[in-house]
């Protein structure tokens, strides 16, 4: 297709799983040969190098007060010194900021906005139900990366569910190894994501108590960000207390941020998700395409990649004891049913998961809507 002058937009390019998404699909349309810019206002920058390296340029829009109009302003700026043909945001508040900008202007962007996780109705404010609708109306196209989450809203406001499309995450982990077959002694389990209630710690821990109850010998490891923010803070508090109360100590592990995630994955014998409210999580992408077990709620969008028992193993979502007999059960098969599950996930995460089909399908948007 004609090339397009494409600015990139998200609040930062911290350890995230839309800012990893934004970054792979920023360098894929860069690749296909577009003219590709990144824009943030908070200044955290986890995958800014990577960025760089790839001949991105990143521009700098900083956020000094709790509204931030003078986003807005900077953003405004952006679109009207560099003349972009389309700018694509990820999550609530930069879509927000990236319609607001364009507002009145004459030659203005194609604005397509990206939903990455489970919208909950029921406990929007009247405010948040106002805002997300206007941005609705206002996008030139919606993204999500998962079905339920576009289907929700094609109920929700129907005036629009012409705008919706699924376009799934897509994995760039490089040339590496698939995931051995052979478990270790004890079983070595792995949580991925920043800490707080929307990972669900605490049905994993009580699934952990389980576990060692029924004379499981494991150890888990949680590798993520461990941010400030109180909620947040106030809920590993509650999952501490937990795991002491269980004596689960020396079995837990808090591992924190890492670079070396391929090396997480290939040192663990299986993957735990046990949230509700993602859309589409990284982490199943990424364990996928190397080969790795992954044990996932039926939820989501879980059901449509995971078939029970020959890619991978689910569970009733919000069910602790359904996980620790799924765990007991994967632990029981054999090596070689363990590498028909890493082929068979392998094989479907580079169906699904490949930059060049997400690249392709935005480059269809693209198409469709800026012609």
């Amino acid at each position: 297709m004609s090339r397009r002058k494409i600015l990139l937009f998200i609040d930062s390019l911290g350890p995230g799983g839309a800012q990893n998404q934004l970054r792979i699909l920023a360098k894929a349309l860069k690749e296909r040969g577009h003219v590709v810019e990144v824009a943030r206002y908070y200044p955290m920058d986890f995958f800014g190098e990577d960025l760089r390296r790839a001949g991105i340029p990143i521009r700098e829009l900083r956020k000094r007060t709790r509204l931030g109009w003078e986003v807005i302003r900077g953003l405004r700026g952006l679109y009207v010194r560099y003349r972009y043909d389309v700018v694509l945001s990820y999550l609530h508040t930069p879509n927000f900021y990236a319609l607001a900008a364009r507002l009145g202007l004459k030659r203005a962007p194609k604005v397509f906005i990206g939903y990455r996780s489970k919208t909950d109705f029921r406990r929007l404010s009247l405010w948040r139900k106002v805002l997300m609708q206007w941005t609705n109306r206002q996008a030139d196209a919606i993204v999500s990366n998962a079905h339920h989450e576009r289907l929700r809203w094609q109920r929700y406001q129907p005036s629009v569910s012409q705008k919706w499309r699924t376009i799934y995450n897509a994995v760039d982990l490089g040339e590496v190894r698939s995931h051995p077959a052979v478990l270790h002694r004890p079983v070595r389990l792995l949580v991925v994501g920043s800490v707080g209630a929307d990972k669900n710690g605490l049905l994993i821990v009580d699934a952990m108590r389980i576990l060692q109850s029924r004379g499981i010998d494991f150890t888990i490891d949680w590798v993520g960000a461990q941010y400030e923010e109180r909620k947040r803070l106030r809920y590993r508090r509650t999952m501490d207390k937990r795991i002491k109360q269980y004596g689960l100590e020396q079995r837990w592990r808090w591992k924190g941020v890492t670079e070396a995630m391929v090396d997480e994955y290939l040192h663990h014998d299986a993957l735990l998700i046990a949230s509700e409210v993602e859309g589409l999580p990284n982490v199943l992408c990424e364990a996928m395409w190397l080969g790795m077990p992954c044990i996932v709620g039926c939820c989501l969008d879980h059901t449509r990649i995971i078939e029970d028992g020959i890619d991978g193993l689910l569970f009733p979502a919000g069910d602790a004891r359904a996980l620790a007999l799924v765990v007991e059960r994967f632990i029981q098969l054999t090596d070689e049913q363990r590498r028909e599950m890493s082929r068979h996930a392998m094989t479907k995460a580079r169906a699904l998961f490949s930059p060049a089909r997400m690249v392709d399908d935005y480059e269809q948007l693209l198409r469709e809507l800026t012609l």
